[in-house]
């Protein structure tokens, strides 16, 4: 399976890369009033608003980056995930289940890598 690995604070993830778009520089976010975490706001990419998704405020991976720091990981529904830095693609096995992990998270890489679900975390939003 192809997934693109990226970092969140010290925590590193990785997600299929099946459902991802492109990755971006993360540019000025637009914040909502009223809006739930992991929904942050919204910023633009290539004159298309994306709704920014960030982790880190459902876990304690600290705060995400501020614009032009970080990362956007646009996915093929439109939306956007913020990380700190995207690492690559890797080809791995499934993931191990394991307790006490995010709601959007799938399981354990060998390597203790964070698999996640990026749909899932935008259906949290």
């Amino acid at each position: 399976m192809s997934l693109l690995a990226f970092r969140l604070g010290d925590l590193v993830c990785a997600a299929p890369l099946a459902g991802v778009r492109e990755v971006v520089r993360l540019g000025a976010i637009r914040p909502l009033p009223g809006a739930t975490l992991p929904l942050v706001g919204l910023t633009e990419v290539r004159g298309q608003t994306v709704r920014v998704l960030d982790p880190r405020g459902t876990t304690t991976t600290g705060p995400g980056p501020a614009a032009g720091d970080g990362d956007l990981v646009v996915l093929s529904d439109g939306s956007g995930v913020a990380c700190d830095e995207v690492l690559g693609v890797r080809e791995d096995e499934e993931a191990t289940p394991a307790a006490g992990l995010p709601p959007y998270a799938t399981g354990l890489l060998v390597d203790g890598t964070l698999l996640v679900d990026l749909a899932a975390l935008g259906s949290v939003a």
